[in-house]
């Protein structure tokens, strides 16, 4: 099963194997590791080793974490089923080895009983999300229970079982016991205020590299956000043949006149909102939108014509009601695109005649028009008739020959 990987999201909120990992060692590992450490002193190292319990126990732990990481990676946590995966797996193949006695061991009710308590304290962790004072009560618990592994493991060496309240009685009038008895449930404490601590410092930081994420990427867009990331150069200015797309409104200055501000902001943001559902799912390497203007560029010129049709009708369609239209102006070229500015205000924007250009087209296509230059004309749509005309562009010599879509 492939999952998609989005470089920005494995660094604010932790890759697959990130989150397969944490699960492991933070949760998955604890009773195993312990139960082995007790066999081993029963049995020798060599005596455990080379018995299939000891690789059992090693693959239900394993196969647990993978699945409890990868439904954290999804967002979708499933804690009461995630941590009975490991003594499911272990206990099935047990009880085909050893049959009932598997349940009589005292390590085992230990496994289950504890794997049951962890997953109910996890689960309503996730219930109480947000609910400081009781997401707190419940870290500390969880980490007393995750302690509690240790005692609990460490008395199988003395009692055979939990019916055995004889050997329990004698087993704390051992100073040695009572003391880890104490000792380990005051650690568990200290642990579980040290993770609440820690829990909500992190939560602060996710939320705060949440925001700055989002707003880097109104800014910068999703796609060169992530190039970004991984390489830094990828915003040193650099000379491109880009597709350039420019869309605005008609009359809106005079039209926005009579309107309030609110209401003109309103508009305006259904209007980005319409357009957004243009391109969205085209690879963009600028989306600027400024007053009443969307400027789009692309990487492929072969789909610029295709999106300003999209755009040109889902725009338009939507500034009817208003009693407005938009033009837009499509050309391709060369142009220069990178980080632009001062030492410390910078922006990464376009620069170039080619930019200039396809804004002249916007500038002098009609409302409900589409100007396309005439390096893109190998894209244009089959039906067109190909009707074409001259215009003069400001800052232009000569005129400009276009085609002409509606």
């Amino acid at each position: 099963m492939k999952i998609a990987s989005n470089p920005l999201s494995n660094r604010l909120e932790g890759s697959l194997q990130f989150k397969i990992a944490t699960e492991l060692f933070r949760n998955t590992i604890h009773f195993p590791l312990a139960n082995i450490l007790i066999e081993m002193l029963k049995v020798g190292f060599f005596g455990y080793v080379f018995k299939v319990d000891f690789y059992l126990l090693i693959f239900s732990c394993g196969v647990q974490a993978y699945f409890m990481g990868l439904w954290n990676y999804k967002n979708k946590p499933r804690p009461w089923l995630g941590n009975l995966i490991g003594p499911a797996i272990y206990g099935f193949f047990e009880v085909l080895l050893d049959g009932a006695e598997f349940f009589e061991g005292f390590n085992h009710q230990i496994y289950i009983g504890f794997s049951l308590a962890i997953g109910g304290v996890q689960w309503l962790l996730l219930r109480y999300q947000r609910q400081d004072l009781k997401q707190g009560v419940l870290l500390i618990l969880e980490n007393l229970i995750r302690t509690g592994i240790i005692f609990a493991m460490y008395t199988t060496l003395f009692v055979s079982g939990f019916r055995d309240l004889d050997a329990f009685y004698a087993f704390f009038q051992l100073p040695g016991n009572l003391y880890l008895a104490t000792i380990l449930p005051l650690i568990g404490l200290v642990l579980g205020f040290a993770d609440l601590t820690s829990s909500r410092y992190l939560l602060i930081l996710q939320e705060t590299s949440l925001q700055l994420k989002k707003y880097s990427e109104w800014f910068l867009g999703g796609e060169r956000l992530n190039q970004a990331l991984g390489d830094q150069d990828s915003l040193k200015l650099r000379r491109k043949i880009r597709a350039v797309i420019f869309m605005d409104i008609r009359g809106f200055t005079a039209w926005s006149e009579s309107k309030s501000p609110e209401e003109v902001i309103f508009m305006l943001n259904g209007y980005f909102e319409k357009a957004e559902e243009a391109y969205r799912g085209y690879e963009l390497i600028k989306v600027k939108h400024t007053a009443d203007e969307v400027l789009l560029v692309l990487p492929q010129e072969a789909q610029a014509v295709e999106l300003a049709q999209t755009l040109n009708q889902t725009c338009n369609e939507y500034l009817r009601p208003y009693g407005l239209q938009a033009g837009v102006g499509v050309h391709a070229g060369e142009l220069v695109e990178g980080l632009i500015g001062s030492k410390k205000v910078k922006t990464f924007d376009i620069i170039g005649d080619t930019v200039n250009t396809a804004k002249r087209l916007c500038d002098n296509a009609l409302g409900g028009e589409i100007l396309v230059s005439t390096p893109l004309q190998q894209y244009l749509p089959e039906h067109t008739s190909g009707q074409t005309k001259k215009i003069q562009a400001k800052g232009k010599v000569l005129p400009i020959e276009v085609f002409v879509l509606t």
